[in-house]
């Protein structure tokens, strides 16, 4: 068996008691500390066969949630998982067997409520949860509630991708988030390529070596998903605009996603990179509801409160998020923040250091 530890300390509060998941950390040989990242891994192979499945279900358990796990009949049951772990987000990484994964109702009572987004990047799976069957081919990706009894068959052997993500966050960036519960979101949509490109960058951890890139890598996975799950709460809503059209517009919002603390970062940037007509690039998001100005806004404004909530910003001085995130007029940030958040960006600020001391 292999078990790395990179870190304990972990700020995101990923359901499971805090003793358990110090207990489980002792184990390794090699437990390595840095602030607020968790890396942890385990090879079946390096198991006695008897040993595998038991052994796979107890590191399971202890690094994100309660599942029963049954290998498929006569076969031999092989495993390898890592997990990453920063404020905010968790990131697994594996390759099984065939084999069903089961989260029962008695496995409910943990009291975990967090989202799994889990990509399917190898062979064929399925999942029921909900009266529901999705069938994941090579790519599809679906969002599962761990609040809910779930079973996911891993029907050949395969890898995937699971993103273990805060309910309340992503909430916050997807209006009926609910309703895309269970849903197959296709290999071909853009913004789940970008997402796994982007993933595949981050195993290992070695873009999230200080707490300012993991903050980065939590909001730009964070935007990645609520783009890709705004395809399908959209639904027919969209149509008139899927296809060439909006592919387009989903590679544009993952541009400005990307460069979102670009002062420079007009329609005619974006339109340039895309290839495109500036009046055709606006013309995407006003048959998306919005407008290229506002979607730009929005994204700076979520990304500076996102920042002067968190801890490891609290040294920053506001008008130094403003510019990080792409604010050229200290004014104007004031202004438009006040008017979105109802609050002031002291006061967001505030609330969360007294948030932070009720909690310590």
């Amino acid at each position: 068996m292999r078990i790395r530890a990179a870190a304990q300390g972990s700020a995101f509060a990923i359901g499971h008691p805090r003793q358990a998941r110090i207990a489980f950390f002792n184990q390794g040989d090699l437990v390595l500390k840095a602030n607020n990242l968790v890396a942890v891994s385990l090879a079946t192979d390096e198991l006695p066969e008897s040993d595998r499945v038991a052994r796979w279900r107890e590191h399971f358990c202890q690094v994100a949630y309660a599942v029963e796990i049954a290998p498929e009949h006569g076969t031999s049951f092989r495993a390898c998982v890592s997990s990453i772990t920063i404020p905010g987000l968790q990131l697994l990484h594996g390759n099984m067997s065939p084999a069903v994964l089961t989260r029962t109702a008695a496995h409910l009572e943990d009291g975990i409520t967090d989202l799994a987004f889990f990509i399917n990047r190898s062979g064929s799976a399925s999942v029921h949860a909900r009266g529901r069957d999705v069938t994941l081919l090579h790519g599809d990706a679906v969002l599962m509630s761990s609040a809910e009894a779930t079973t996911l068959k891993r029907l050949t052997a395969g890898s995937s991708t699971s993103l273990r993500l805060s309910r309340s966050i992503l909430a916050s960036l997807v209006p009926s988030l609910e309703d895309t519960l269970m849903t197959r979101i296709p290999e071909h949509d853009y913004a789940i390529r970008m997402l796994d490109g982007y993933l595949s960058r981050l195993q290992g951890g070695a873009l999230m070596g200080t707490p300012e890139l993991r903050q980065v890598v939590v909001s730009h996975v964070y935007d990645l998903v609520a783009i890709a799950l705004g395809a399908v709460r959209d639904g027919e809503e969209s149509a008139k605009i899927r296809g060439t059209r909006a592919a387009r517009l989903e590679r544009a919002k993952a541009f400005i996603i990307e460069n979102i603390n670009r002062m420079d970062l007009s329609v005619a940037v974006v339109a340039s990179h895309l290839g495109v007509g500036a009046r055709y690039l606006q013309r995407l998001f006003e048959e998306d509801g919005s407008t290229f100005c506002k979607f730009v806004l929005e994204k700076r404004l979520a990304r500076a409160h996102r920042m002067l909530s968190e801890p490891v910003f609290s040294p920053r001085a506001v008008s130094t998020i403003a510019y990080d995130v792409g604010f050229g007029d200290l004014s104007y940030f004031h202004r438009s923040f006040r008017k979105h958040y109802g609050t002031t960006p002291l006061g967001v600020r505030h609330a969360a250091r007294e948030s932070s001391w009720e909690q310590a």
